[in-house]
């Protein structure tokens, strides 16, 4: 089978993407997915390390244990994803997007220890965490 263009890649049913990045035909550092539909795919446990995820649209993928290692997610939606909580999330390339909305969510469960408490005191933190795009929405911190 020949690599898909993001085009064709994006009208296949989500079954066949998964499959199809799961079976690592996909290689992550290819331009051929950039700004991809990977909208609701189960990524859990794909070797993702380095690869050029910018623009892509993760919105409710399912990253668990997935290796984002120097990935670069760079506006790429993430919306209602799971965020991976390891070593293999850490010197991700993301925006300032990303950086407000992790920051937000960190701020809102930062009330229930006395390390959160201290940088809750932190303006620049909730500065940081206010500019999350819904924190109008639900509130600033």
């Amino acid at each position: 089978m020949k690599r898909p263009t993001t085009e064709e890649f994006n009208a296949w049913p989500l079954k066949k993407r998964t499959q199809y990045v799961k079976a690592k035909k996909w290689c992550p550092c290819s331009a051929d997915l950039f700004n991809a539909n990977l909208r609701g795919v189960d990524l859990c446990g794909a070797d993702l390390h380095g690869a050029d995820l910018r623009g892509v649209d993760l919105c409710g993928a399912d990253l668990r244990g997935a290796d984002l290692f120097n990935a670069n997610l760079r506006n790429a939606n993430l919306d209602y994803s799971c965020w991976p909580l390891w070593c293999g999330s850490l010197e991700v390339e993301v925006d300032d997007q990303m950086v407000a909305q992790l920051a937000y969510h960190l701020a809102r469960v930062c009330g229930h220890s006395r390390l959160g408490k201290k940088l809750l005191k932190l303006k620049t933190f909730r500065d940081v965490a206010n500019n999350f795009q819904r924190s109008e929405e639900l509130g600033k911190v």
